[in-house]
Parts: C-alpha cells; sequence; structure tokens
C-alpha cells in the first residue's frame, strides 16, 4: 500500500506566513469576553459537519 501525500511544498506557498516557535513563555487567558460555545460562528467549522467534528472542535479550543 503505497502512502499518498496531500502536503503542499511550503517553500512555493506564498499565501500565508510560517514562523518558527517563539523562545519566549506564552500565556493564554480565558476571559468573560471569551465566547461560550466555540462552534457557533467558526470559519473552520461548516453547519454540514458532523456531531462528533463539532465535539472534537470544542476539545481543542477549550483544552
Amino acid at each position: 500500500m503505497e502512502k499518498q501525500t496531500n502536503m503542499p511544498d511550503f517553500k512555493e506557498l506564498n499565501d500565508r506566513i510560517i514562523l518558527n516557535a517563539s523562545s519566549s513563555p506564552s500565556i493564554g487567558a480565558k476571559t468573560n469576553l471569551d465566547i461560550k460555545n466555540n462552534t457557533e460562528n467558526n470559519p473552520y467549522l461548516s453547519k454540514e459537519k458532523e456531531i462528533e467534528d463539532r465535539e472534537e472542535v470544542n476539545r481543542f479550543f477549550t483544552n
């Protein structure tokens, strides 16, 4: 079985900026301004997605 990859050549991409990881520490904080439900108005999650995908997105953004 041959493994197929659809990964682009990152040297050829010109529509994004890819940076190296920062050497300094960073902090993430939740505030009262954060949304309660990460699946609403999320551009990475369409309305046609399955419930399992929605739960996975919610776990990603809440951890």
